[in-house]
């Protein structure tokens, strides 16, 4: 009981402020559309009308890819940044990479208008949402994009698309209606997603790697909704009404970001409970996407021809780490973080000094932690994360 207090404290000590700073990126000035980030922000990838471009260094150099020169409307990634997705608009197709951007290769996803994308932690599992002038349908592939099947029959004016890390429970919105799937995208649930009379059609969502908590905008002068029920409930954030373009969520759900056509980004540390603007520049946001561990966020404009690519960075980026016991063991765990770190313990006998645990870390997909398991014993210690 000693131990799990201390492992308790450790962590508390650790709990890192959230304080965002803004720097203008390398990447060249164009319309973005969309934008997408791996788990621990270090490789990012930003769609734009014609190009698609690619960062493996947190976005401060950048590549142009080979890609057709399309509308790019939308882009996903898996955890580890190495496979993306990227729909194109106007009867685009869809392409994917299996190497951070390096090469594309044209899936055999129909050619239509592609809104939205979204893919589980590993990449295998994708779901993507078509509008507008297209068939109107919502299509999931569960191997990588090799193949993709319809996964409902509704032709809606679909807006977002979302899935958990584990790509089991997947969302999908259209004006007024939130879609849900627990089987990836086997079978699906439609509920009305209205809290005291507001309607929430969702023109961009984002989802905490379990699928439990969701966040979900309103754009043409909307607001900002929360869910912590997996979307079977929903309440305001708080934020005002605004011209909501984007959302972002951590892991854990706890920290979120909202983007707005009208210049603004502003943050969250609590689950949506209360929220600050941040210093990024007042441009007309497009989209927003975050690292696991939301101390990372990268927001691109769509300012005709001349929007730009901006990275924020919080000036802590420890995660917070926590224990559990059970058989005898302590198993420790951690959101991936956006900066290197290693597990540390001391042991409170003798002459205490923090020693780096050796044990390898062990990546939990299903809600992008990191977890290394060591024996219990009978003294007091301690555990934290620091840098090496």
């Amino acid at each position: 009981m000693k131990l799990l207090s201390a492992i308790f404290v450790a962590s508390t000590i650790f709990t890192s402020a959230y304080a965002q700073s803004w720097t203008l990126s390398g990447a060249p000035m164009n319309r973005w559309f969309s934008v997408a980030a791996s788990a621990d922000g270090a490789k990012l990838v930003v769609a734009s009308s014609g190009k698609i471009y690619t960062s493996t260094n947190s976005g401060d150099t950048w590549r142009s890819n080979s890609l057709p020169a399309l509308q790019w409307q939308c882009v996903a990634s898996s955890a580890d940044g190495s496979r993306l997705v990227a729909g194109a608009w106007k009867g685009g197709p869809i392409y994917l990479s299996t190497n951070s951007g390096a090469t594309w290769t044209e899936s055999s996803a129909p050619n239509n208008y592609w809104c939205s994308v979204a893919s589980s932690a590993d990449g295998v599992k994708l779901i993507a949402a078509a509008t507008d002038a297209g068939d109107q349908h919502i299509y999931i592939s569960t191997n990588s994009g090799t193949t993709w099947s319809q996964a409902l029959t509704n032709r809606l004016y679909w807006y977002a698309v979302g899935s958990s890390a584990d790509g089991s429970k997947l969302v999908a919105t259209s004006p007024g209606l939130l879609y849900s799937s627990t089987n990836s995208g086997v079978t699906w649930t439609a509920s009305i997603t209205s809290s005291n009379g507001y309607s929430i059609p969702g023109n961009s969502i984002a989802l905490s790697a379990d699928g439990s908590k969701i966040i979900a905008v309103a754009g043409g002068g909307g607001a900002v909704y929360l869910s912590r029920d997996s979307g079977n409930t929903w309440a305001p954030s708080g934020l005002s009404f605004a011209n909501w373009t984007s959302v972002a969520s951590s892991a854990d759900g706890v920290r979120l970001a909202a983007a707005s056509g009208e210049g603004w980004i502003y943050t969250s540390t609590n689950s949506g409970v209360s929220w600050n603007m941040n210093t990024a520049p007042a441009l007309p946001w497009r989209a927003v996407a975050s690292s696991a561990d939301g101390h990372r966020l990268v927001s691109v404009s769509a300012d005709n021809a001349s929007g730009q690519v901006w990275l924020g960075r919080s000036d802590s980026l420890l995660p917070v780490a926590f224990p559990l016991v059970a058989n005898g063991r302590i198993a420790i765990l951690w959101v991936v973080p956006s900066t290197n770190c290693v597990l540390q313990q001391m042991v409170v006998s003798g002459n205490p000094t923090w020693v780096t645990v050796t044990n390898l870390p062990t990546f939990i997909p299903s809600t992008l932690q990191w977890q290394v398991t060591v024996p219990m014993s009978n003294s007091c210690g301690f555990f934290r994360l620091a840098t090496p």
